[in-house]
């Protein structure tokens, strides 16, 4: 893709259509000197840069129109049709070549798409980088879209630059971001101070969610950089941040609701459509078509995965981040960067997890985090405490068919009780030997519907969906379940609870899968281990800590002593 530099106005610039930048210069009695050619963005970006670029060739004259060129006035109108599409986004030049045969069909030629893309460089309304920058000192290449760097840089040839060049492997999944491509970041348009009416269709609100959302909004209101929101399996904190979203709308401003899961993205979409019904919010994953999101890329509410934020460009005013701590965004830093690139200047990120980080947590209490926190259910009862019980042996006794007592109790009351079980294993290798222990010491048990949800993520999410249904009584999971599968009549058994796969966020998640409920509070929940871990004893002690701060604010309607699915000590 042949590309220019040149120096105009006391710097040097890059073009990719030079007969517009020698338009817009003479209008502006400026002239054109020092023009190179070079067939790649990356080349020209790095000698600009003060790096060695091979490809550059040209005159180091001033240069003037030979006639006399006029930018048509159709083409002002494109530019501006182009900034109202794009404002807010960062693409890469062929999604930019797709969104505007999408959006005004083929008739953009693409020397016409070059120009209207240099005016408005030349106008600031768009920022233009390499996919891959690739300065002089190799440990400092970095993909500017993802902020990736290192070993997930692959050096390849290439056809498009005839040249080795570099391409970021972390973010491929969006097209290859590479150090010959541009990556264009289209400024927002400058907002209308304007107010306007939003309808909420939100169920009245417990006094803990209502106490939640009046500090979330003050967050907002005060301009807060970031916030956590610290709220409990089962809590509804969705509904505790829909205030939060409306206010932000009614001064015209726009909302990301990034999750890590595409269930999330859409079960996030659909409640917001109840909640917001002339909003139409659009949902953005993998498995969302165009023509599904079409007529709704206009929307100021957007709920999308965490990697399509690396497509956005200082566009949201509200960013909220749910499940913040689990993967693939804990410890991700290109993530956050992402997140935090398309996060407007001086805008706000909420964080919301039921299990923050010890970090979060002493952020928090040194006040370099604002915190919210939201310690009960939305029905009032408290969060389930697991019971802990060793067994010696665990894993050689179900090998030998030999009875576990705790775990044959733990599947008789799930069956006396109609409950559904989630039996939670620390490998994709466990389940057959469980399943064989189940058929030799428990076959009434064993006669019931099982299924296991380890496999591929199509077939797993086949199993999970009939669980849900209740056409399966007991599934077995790894901690690939850990979050997201809610059904009522919930139990949970921890199998080798002491592995190191389960660290206390995970086991608090799990056992944050029962009582969710308010007519069915008999669920419970154990952790069988060979041995009681830091992690076990963390999670119980967290859990018993979050039930009496909500018993001292008085959100329990039932205190842990009355209520079945809390063991007695």
């Amino acid at each position: 893709m042949r590309v220019f530099t040149y120096e105009a106005a006391g710097s040097r610039r890059i073009s990719l259509h030079l007969p517009t930048d020698l338009y817009f210069w003479e209008q502006s009695g400026q002239e054109i000197k020092q023009v190179q050619v070079y067939s790649s963005i990356g080349q020209a970006w790095r000698k600009q840069s003060g790096g060695r670029s091979r490809g550059g060739g040209g005159m180091g004259a001033a240069i003037r129109l030979e006639e006399d060129i006029q930018i048509p006035a159709e083409r002002e109108e494109l530019s501006r049709g182009l900034w109202q599409v794009l404002e807010g986004r960062a693409l890469l030049w062929e999604e930019v070549c797709f969104w505007t045969k999408q959006w005004w069909g083929s008739s953009v030629e693409e020397e016409t798409l070059r120009s209207l893309l240099q005016m408005m460089l030349l106008r600031e309304q768009v920022r233009m980088l390499p996919g891959v920058r690739t300065p002089r000192v190799a440990w400092h290449w970095q993909c500017n879209r993802c902020g990736a760097a290192g070993n997930r840089l692959m050096s390849t040839p290439c056809a498009r630059c005839n040249q080795f060049c570099l391409f970021c492997t972390h973010c491929t999944m969006l097209g290859k971001s590479r150090s010959c491509v541009p990556l264009f970041l289209f400024r927002p348009r400058p907002k209308e101070n304007v107010r306007r009416s939003v309808t909420m269709r939100l169920p009245v609100l417990t006094g803990a969610q209502q106490e939640a959302a009046c500090q979330s909004v003050d967050f907002v209101r005060n301009g807060v950089s970031r916030f956590l929101l610290w709220a409990v399996t089962g809590s509804g904190k969705t509904e505790v941040l829909m205030p939060v979203v409306r206010r932000v709308l009614e001064r015209g401003g726009r909302v990301l609701w990034a999750a890590p899961r595409r269930d999330v993205v859409d079960e996030i979409a659909a409640r917001m459509e109840r909640v917001f019904p002339e909003e139409k919010p659009l949902a953005i994953h993998g498995e969302r078509s165009w023509e599904e999101r079409k007529n709704r890329l206009g929307s100021p509410l957007v709920t999308a995965t965490v990697q399509q934020a690396w497509r956005f460009y200082r566009r949201f005013d509200l960013v909220v981040v749910d499940e913040a701590d689990a993967y693939p965004l804990a410890g991700d830093r290109t993530l956050q960067m992402g997140l935090e690139r398309a996060t407007v200047r001086g805008g706000t990120q909420c964080w919301v997890t039921a299990t923050p980080s010890p970090r979060w947590k002493k952020e928090a209490v040194k006040g370099k985090l604002s915190l919210v926190t939201l310690p009960s259910r939305y029905h009032g009862y408290p969060l389930p405490v697991p019971r802990l019980l060793r067994v010696g042996g665990l894993w050689r006794r179900l090998e030998r068919g030999k009875p576990v007592e705790p775990l044959s109790s733990f599947f008789h009351r799930v069956l006396d009780t109609d409950g559904q079980a989630l039996i939670f294993i620390p490998g994709t290798s466990d389940p057959p030997r469980l399943l064989k222990w189940i058929h030799h010491t428990a076959p009434d048990i064993a006669a019931r519907t099982w299924a296991t949800a380890t496999g591929k993520e199509k077939e797993r999410r086949d199993r999970v969906e009939a669980f849900r249904k209740g056409e399966v009584q007991f599934l077995i999971a790894t901690t690939v379940l850990e979050r997201g599968v809610t059904v009522p009549r919930c139990h949970v058994v921890v199998v080798g609870a002491d592995h190191p796969v389960f660290d206390s966020a995970s086991l608090i998640q799990m056992a944050g899968r029962v009582g969710r409920s308010p007519v069915y509070q008999k669920g419970r929940v154990l952790f069988l281990a060979d041995v009681h871990t830091e992690a076990q004893k963390t999670a119980v002690r967290e859990i018993k800590e979050l039930n009496h701060r909500a018993r001292q604010r008085g959100f329990l309607v039932v205190d842990e002593e009355e209520n079945e699915h809390v063991p007695s000590e």
